[in-house]
């Protein structure tokens, strides 16, 4: 446990070691998600027994790992930093707020990397779009990390609205009906964006191929 406690923040320790391991926490997790992007490989390319596709799955792997420890160790170092009390509703706006953060800056690296191979890449139109865009491991990461990202969305969008929080405020939590809709929309709008975005980003993508 006290390992646990060292990584993840305590109000007993310094606000410089704090700020130090969010510093290197971020710079750890930035490195490793534009390394993992710039394993770019379609799986349909390669030879039949896929004995060149360990690599990239394996910086895949470490990607959503080195994901889900930056989210606990962030949230873990910035809820002692900001909130040493651990108020339950700020460490869950942190906690989903900082999953949001990582998650789309997970997808902004990894298809920014996608495209500047893209517009580097001096192969034909019909090899670009079958290397890149089909089945393509990097474009499929962003997407996780999207999805990601909208589950964080949703997640938020619930911790601002659950009903504990209402009645706080209000001393009284009713079904208004202008609060049903607002739980569909916080529901219905990340998923929009989920199906939409891809699409927008490959329709971006092919003005350069």
């Amino acid at each position: 446990m006290a390992i646990f406690d060292w990584f993840m923040g305590t109000p007993q320790q310094s606000v410089l070691f704090l700020i130090i391991k969010i510093a290197i926490c971020a710079t750890i997790y930035l490195i490793t998600i534009t390394l993992s992007s710039v394993k770019n490989v379609n799986k349909d390319s390669l030879n039949q027994n896929n004995s060149h596709l360990g690599i990239p799955l394996r910086w895949l792997v470490l990607t959503v790992v080195c994901w889900i420890g930056s989210v606990l160790i962030l949230i873990g170092n910035l809820d002692s930093l900001i909130n040493p009390d651990h108020d339950s509703y700020l460490s869950g706006l942190l906690f989903f707020g900082t999953w949001i953060v990582l998650s789309l800056g997970w997808t902004i690296i990894a298809w920014s990397v996608l495209l500047i191979n893209i517009k580097k890449s001096s192969k034909s139109a019909t090899e670009k779009e079958v290397l890149y865009l089909n089945n393509n491991l990097t474009l499929n990461a962003g997407i996780t990390g999207l999805m990601f990202g909208m589950v964080g969305v949703i997640m938020l969008t619930m911790v601002f609205g659950s009903p504990d929080k209402i009645a706080a405020t209000s001393k009284t939590f009713e079904f208004h009906p202008l609060r049903i809709v607002g739980f569909i929309l916080s529901f219905a709008i990340p998923l929009y964006l989920l199906v939409k975005i891809p699409k927008w980003f490959r329709q971006y993508v092919e003005k350069f191929i």
